[in-house]
C-alpha cells in the first residue's frame, strides 16, 4: 500500500508541475500579435512571434487555461499541451522537435494505464515547450 501511495503522489506531483509549466508558458505569450524588433531579446521575439491569430483570441486563451486548471488526468493535460502546440507557429519550435511533434504519441503515452508513466510523458512534453 505504501508503494502505491508513493506512486500516486509521484504522478500527482508530475501532473501539477506540468500544469504549472503550461500556465507559465501561456502567461509569456502576448495577448496580441506583435512584430519583432532587432533590439529585443530572443525570448521576447519568440513570445511576440509565437501565437497564431486564433491563439491570441482572449476567449480561447481563457478556455484553454480553464481546461488546464481543471485537468485531473494525464490525458486531459496532454490534450491541452497538444492544443497549445497547435496554436503556436512552427518557427517557435527547434527544428529537432518537428519530427517528434505529432500529437498522437503524446496522447497515446498519456493514456497509459500506469499513472506515473502517463504523468511523466505529459511532464516531458511540457518541458520541451520551454
Amino acid at each position: 500500500k505504501n508503494r502505491a501511495d508513493a506512486r500516486a503522489a509521484s504522478a500527482a506531483a508530475a501532473l501539477e508541475t506540468a500544469r504549472s509549466m503550461l500556465l507559465q508558458f501561456d502567461a509569456v505569450i502576448p495577448k496580441s500579435d506583435a512584430s519583432s524588433s532587432a533590439s529585443r531579446h530572443a525570448s521576447e521575439v519568440l513570445a511576440s512571434a509565437s501565437a497564431t491569430r486564433a491563439r491570441g483570441d482572449p476567449r480561447r486563451r481563457k478556455a484553454w487555461r480553464a481546461m488546464v486548471t481543471r485537468a485531473t488526468t494525464p490525458l486531459q493535460l496532454a490534450m491541452a499541451t497538444c492544443l497549445l502546440e497547435q496554436a503556436l507557429r512552427r518557427e517557435c519550435f527547434k527544428p529537432e522537435w518537428l519530427p517528434w511533434s505529432s500529437p498522437a504519441p503524446a496522447l497515446r503515452a498519456a493514456a497509459e494505464e500506469d499513472p506515473v508513466a502517463a504523468a511523466a510523458a505529459v511532464l516531458l512534453r511540457a518541458k520541451t515547450l520551454r
